[in-house]
């Protein structure tokens, strides 16, 4: 083993260590000492989603016709659990016929 007054610990994973050390005087005299150490995991620091949102194809249309919204390229360092489509504006003109549409959990139509 190594025979210094002091040794560097690296490439440490989470876990117990134990480590013993013994110490030899002048006149072969010694004492042993046993180290234990602990290795906490890293805290996870959770990070906020990424919504990316952009149409499913063509971007300009014609009436009346169907067009997709698509979030999958949306990421979280975790896992997203649901998508939650609104509509937040829309033309006067529209009145109740512009209505969203499940059809995955990542898309949504509109109507």
């Amino acid at each position: 083993g190594l025979t210094k007054p002091q040794m560097t610990i690296s490439k440490l994973v989470a876990g117990q260590y134990v480590y013993s050390v013994s110490v030899t005087g002048k006149n072969n005299e010694f004492l042993s000492k046993v180290v234990k150490l602990t290795v906490n995991p890293a805290a996870h620091i959770n990070v906020a989603p990424v919504a990316v949102v952009k149409p499913s194809s063509i971007q300009s249309f014609k009436l009346p016709a169907d067009f997709n919204l698509n979030g999958i390229d949306s990421t979280d360092d975790e896992k997203i659990t649901s998508f939650a489509w609104t509509i937040d504006k829309k033309p006067v003109a529209s009145k109740d016929h512009i209505k969203l549409k499940k059809k995955k959990v990542s898309t949504a139509t509109l109507r």
